[in-house]
C-alpha cells in the first residue's frame, strides 16, 4: 500500500495523520531522495531510531513513530565482523534508543508485517549475547509490530517473500530482543522472535503485555509483568530463568509446548530458578503422543508458592505440579482471585488498574477507573516470610518469623496473618503466635536429627507463604572411645583399617575419621588424604604408591549422630608401608574420600585441587567473554545436584576448576584413564557457552603441563551436541591432533577412556543414554574413537580441567565426576 502525501502529514489505509516534531514516520520502501523530500520521514531504521526529534517526547506529549510494513534490519544480516560490548553497556547492543516517552506504532493490524530484526547471537558474529535495543525510555508503548533477532530462527516475509532471511545457524544460542529503563511498558498486538534468551524487552517497573505472541526456548521471558491474552511457543522448557520481585502474571493466555519426541525432557515449566508466577485462565497445548507434564519449576525451594485459577491442559483441567502440589495455591472462591480478575455489573474485568496502576491508576488498555468504580483496588498479591535466622541451635532463643504483605508494585500493606506448622513438625518444635504478622518457633527437637521444618502462611483474602528453617537437635554428651583404636595393615585388600569401640551404641556412629601420610613415625610432614564426608565413618584408607616408605596415621573424633564431638584420638602405623603392599601401578576413586578444600602444592602420589585459566584463553575473548573464577572457594564440591547429574559425585564450584595427579615413579610407557561422569545438561551440549570445554588428560607432566588430552567442547555449530578431539599440551598451551567430531554422548552415564599404546593414542566415549531421536535425525555419532600417533614421553600424570562456569544453581553447567580408573606400565615393560 502506497504512502499518500498530504498538506503536513500522509495518507495511509485511509486514514490521515499529521507529522511535527514529536510525530515521525519510517518508511523503508523510501530511497533517500523520497524521504528527505519530507519533514519528520525516514527511510532508515537507525537514522530515524538515533534522530535527535526522537528524544523530544514527554510523558505529557509522547514521540510517536509510525512504521510503514517492511523489514527493517538494525544492521548488516549478512555481516562477518563480531561484534563487542561497549564500554558501560550491559550487553553487546545493536542500538541505542533515549527519549522521556516513546510510542513506536507499525501501521497494520498484522504484526508480522512490520518487522525490526537483528541477526546475530552468542559466538555467532557477537561476543556475548548480542541485544538489538537498549531503550533509555522512562515510557514505552509498541504496537503492531515484530521484535526479531533472527540468529537461530528463519525470517519468513510472507507479503514479500524476497526479503526472507536464512537463520544465521542451527545452533539455538543466546539471541536477545531489547533491555529497558524507565518506568512503564506496554506491548499491544506485539510478536517477540528469537529461541534462547529472548528477553522481549524486559527492564521497566511496570510491564504489560497484550494480545502479543512469543516464540522461544529458555531463560526467555520477563519475570516480572503482566501478560494477557497472549499466545507463547515454548521450544525449551523453562521460559523464564526466574520471576522476580512479585512475579509475573499471565492472563487469558496460551502455551504451546513444542515438546514432540520421547527423547528429550517431557516436562514443561515455567521457570529455572523459581519466583512466584500466578495463571489466571490459561491454557496449556501439549502434544497428544508425548506425556508432558506442566510444572512451575524443577527444584522448588520451600518457600515457593504460585497461584492458579481455571487453567486446562488440552482441554482439561490440570493442577500444576500435580494435586498434591505444596507450591500450587489454587484461588477458586478466594478474595486474591480479585486482584487479577472481577465481574462488575454481570461483566468480566482484567484488574489492570490494581496490578499495574500505581498512584495514578495507568491502565493504558481498559476503561478508566473501572477497577476504583467497582471497589477492587489495593488487593494484595504476594507475601512473603521474613526470619531473623535460619537455624535453631537448641537451648538457645527462638526464631522470630514475620509476614510482609504486598500489592503487585511492590508497596507493603497490611493484612491479618495465620501461621501454621505441618502436624509432623510439632514433634520437633513450637509455633507461638506473636502478632497478627508475626510469630516465635521453638526448638522442641529431641531426635538424633538436625531437622527442616516448613513455617506456613495464610490471609483471610487466599495469599499463602512459607519459609523453611532448621531446628538442631538436643546435642547428647560426646561419646568416648573403649579401649585404644586397633590400626590392622590388609595387605592383600592393599589398605588400613581402623577398628574402635564407643561407650554409647544408642545411636549412630558418626564418627570423624581423617587419614594422613607421614615422614616419621613420629606424625612428622603429615599430608591429609583422605576424610569422613557425609557423617559415614571412614574406616578404610586405599594404599597407594605414594604412600611407600611413609608411616600412615589416623585421627578419630569420636561421635554419635546427634551428639557433642569427642576427644580426638591419633594413631599411628609401627612400620612405614612397603612395596609389597601397594599396587604401584593402579589408581582409583570414587572422591568419597578425597578431602575438597584447594590442595595448590603439587605433590607425587598426591591429588592436586586448584582452578586456573588455560594460558591460550584470553580474558574476554570471543570464547570465553569474562572469566569467572573465585580462587577463594573450592574448586570442586563433592554432593549431590540434579538434571543430568545422578547421585554424588564430584562436580565444579568455579570456572577453571582442575584435577591433577602425579604418581611417584617418573618412568612410564603406556597408560589409561577412565572417567565416569554425568553433565548436568541434558540436552547434550554440555556447558554454558560455545567455545567451553573440558580435557581428559594422561602422560602429563602436570607442573609444566606438557601431555596430551581428549577434548570435550562445546561448539558454536550446535546447541544439542559436543565436539571431541584428541589435543597435545606443550607447557600449557594446546593443539588439536585430530579434526572436532560432533557428538552426542556426553549426556548421563558418560563414559571415556584414554590411552596410550605405543605411539598411539586412543580414545573412547560412550553413554549410557539411549541417543534422543532430534540427534540421531541430525546425524551425530553417540559413541566416539579417535586416534593420533604422538611423541612418547615417560610422564605418568593425569589432568582433569573444565573450563566452564558452573551456571545457575553453581551447578546446572557442570560435570559431576563418579570414578577415575588409572592404569600405569613402566617404561622398562
Amino acid at each position: 500500500m502506497d504512502i499518500i502525501w498530504k498538506e503536513q502529514g500522509f495518507i495511509y489505509n485511509e486514514e490521515y495523520r499529521e507529522l511535527n516534531e514529536q510525530t515521525l514516520l519510517l518508511d523503508g520502501r523510501l530511497s533517500q531522495e523520497e524521504a528527505a523530500a519530507h519533514p519528520h520521514v525516514y527511510c532508515d531504521i537507525q537514522e530515524a531510531f538515533a534522530g535527535r526529534e526522537l528524544s523530544e517526547g514527554s510523558l505529557e506529549n509522547p514521540t510517536i513513530m509510525y512504521i510503514v510494513p517492511n523489514v527493517y534490519w538494525i544492521d548488516d544480516p549478512l555481516a562477518t565482523d563480531t561484534l563487542q560490548k561497549k564500554e558501560g553497556d550491559r550487553a553487546p547492543f545493536g542500538m541505542h534508543v533515549n527519549s522521556r516517552s516513546l510510542k513506536i506504532v507499525g501501521l497494520s493490524e498484522k504484526p508480522e508485517n512490520i518487522v525490526i530484526a537483528g541477526n546475530r547471537g552468542q559466538s555467532h558474529a557477537c561476543n556475548g549475547n548480542y541485544t538489538l535495543f537498549s531503550f533509555q525510555v522512562e515510557e514505552l508503548f509498541l504496537a503492531n509490530l515484530t521484535l526479531g533477532n533472527y540468529c537461530c530462527v528463519d525470517l519468513v516475509y510472507p507479503t514479500n517473500p524476497a526479503l526472507n532471511q536464512q537463520k544465521r545457524t542451527e545452533s539455538v544460542t543466546q539471541a536477545q530482543l531489547a533491555f529497558q529503563e524507565g518506568e512503564k511498558l506496554c506491548a499491544d498486538n506485539c510478536r517477540f522472535v528469537s529461541r534462547l534468551n529472548l528477553v522481549p524487552v524486559c527492564g521497566a517497573k511496570r510491564a504489560l503485555y497484550r494480545n502479543c505472541h512469543f516464540e522461544s526456548t529458555d531463560d526467555a521471558l520477563n519475570g516480572n509483568a503482566v501478560y494477557v491474552g497472549c499466545d507463547f511457543d515454548f521450544y525449551g522448557n523453562r521460559p523464564i530463568y526466574q520471576a522476580t520481585g512479585t512475579g509475573a502474571v499471565f492472563i487469558d493466555c496460551i502455551f504451546r509446548s513444542r515438546i514432540k519426541t520421547l527423547g528429550t525432557e517431557a516436562e514443561q515449566y515455567l521457570t529455572k530458578e523459581g519466583g512466584q508466577i500466578a495463571l489466571i485462565d490459561c491454557c496449556y497445548e501439549t502434544a497428544e503422543n508425548v506425556p508432558v507434564r506442566v510444572d512451575w519449576t524443577k527444584y522448588p525451594l520451600p518457600s515457593l508458592k504460585c497461584y492458579q485459577y481455571g487453567v486446562v491442559q488440552n482441554g482439561k483441567p490440570v493442577i500444576l505440579g500435580g494435586g498434591g502440589s505444596e507450591e500450587t495455591v489454587q484461588l477458586q472462591g478466594k478474595k486474591a482471585l480479585e486482584a487479577y480478575v472481577f465481574e462488575y455489573e454481570a461483566k468480566r474485568y482484567i484488574n489492570i488498574e490494581n496490578l499495574l496502576g500505581g498512584s495514578e491508576g495507568w491502565n493504558p488498555l481498559g476503561e478508566p477507573e473501572i477497577s476504583k468504580k467497582a471497589g477492587k483496588l489495593r488487593i494484595p498479591t504476594f507475601m512473603q516470610l521474613q526470619t531473623d535466622r535460619e537455624k535453631i541451635v537448641y537451648g538457645e532463643d527462638a526464631i522470630h518469623v514475620t509476614a510482609k504483605v504486598f500489592l503487585f508494585s511492590g508497596e507493603e500493606c497490611r493484612e491479618r496473618v495465620d501461621f501454621r506448622l505441618e502436624k509432623r513438625d510439632t514433634v520437633y518444635a513450637e509455633l507461638i503466635p506473636e502478632t497478627g504478622h508475626s510469630c516465635r518457633i521453638e526448638n522442641r527437637n529431641h531426635s538424633e536429627q538436625e531437622k527442616q521444618l516448613v513455617v506456613h502462611a495464610c490471609t483471610e483474602s487466599g495469599l499463602e507463604a512459607a519459609v523453611a528453617i532448621s531446628v538442631e537437635p538436643c546435642l547428647f554428651p560426646a561419646p568416648k572411645l573403649t579401649g585404644e583404636p586397633v590400626m590392622k595393615m590388609e595387605r592383600e585388600m592393599g589398605c588400613v583399617t581402623l577398628s574402635y569401640a564407643l561407650s554409647s551404641k544408642e545411636r549412630t556412629d558418626a564418627s570423624e575419621i581423617s587419614w594422613y601420610r607421614c615422614d616419621t613415625a613420629a606424625g612428622e610432614g603429615a599430608v591429609l588424604c583422605a576424610v569422613t564426608k557425609r557423617s559415614i565413618p571412614l574406616q578404610c584408607y586405599r594404599l597407594t604408591a605414594a604412600d611407600i616408605g611413609k608411616y600412615i596415621k589416623a585421627v578419630i573424633i569420636p561421635r554419635l549422630s546427634g551428639s557433642l564431638p569427642g576427644i580426638a584420638k591419633e594413631v599411628m602405623t609401627s612400620f612405614p608401608v612397603t612395596e609389597d603392599e601397594v599396587d604401584e601401578k593402579y589408581l582409583f576413586t570414587d572422591f568419597s574420600e578425597l578431602p575438597d578444600e584447594n590442595q595448590p602444592e603439587l605433590r607425587r602420589g598426591s591429588w592436586t585441587l586448584d582452578c586456573a585459566r588455560p594460558v591460550d584463553i584470553e580474558i574476554n575473548s570471543s570464547t570465553f567473554g569474562s572469566w569467572e573464577m573465585d580462587s577463594s572457594i573450592p574448586a570442586w564440591q563433592y554432593g549431590e545436584t540434579g538434571n543430568g547429574s545422578k547421585g554424588v559425585g564430584f562436580y565444579q564450584n568455579t570456572q577453571g576448576a582442575r584435577l591433577r595427579f602425579a604418581p611417584v615413579l617418573k618412568q612410564y610407557g603406556d597408560m589409561s584413564l577412565t572417567v565416569k561422569a554425568d553433565p548436568a545438561k541434558t540436552a547434550g551440549q554440555g556447558f554454558g557457552s560455545a567455545g567451553q570445554y573440558m580435557d581428559f588428560g594422561i602422560k602429563f607432566e602436570v607442573e609444566k603441563l606438557t601431555g596430551y588430552a581428549l577434548r570435550v567442547i562445546r561448539v558454536k555449530e550446535a546447541s544439542d551436541a559436543v565436539a571431541m578431539a584428541l589435543v597435545e599440551y606443550r607447557e600449557g598451551k594446546s593443539s588439536y591432533l585430530t579434526a572436532l567430531q560432533l557428538v552426542s554422548c556426553y549426556l548421563t552415564g558418560f563414559c571415556v577412556t584414554v590411552r596410550l599404546e605405543g605411539k598411539t593414542l586412543i580414545a573412547t566415549a560412550e553413554c549410557d543414554t539411549p541417543q534422543p531421536a532430534y540427534q540421531m535425525e541430525k546425524g551425530y555419532a553417540h559413541e566416539v574413537r579417535l586416534e593420533s600417533e604422538v611423541s612418547v614421553n615417560p610422564e605418568g600424570g593425569i589432568l582433569i580441567w573444565h573450563t566452564g562456569t558452573p551456571g545457575t544453581g553453581g551447578w546446572q553447567n557442570t560435570t559431576m565426576l563418579h570414578s577415575i580408573e588409572v592404569e600405569w606400565e613402566t617404561a622398562s615393560e
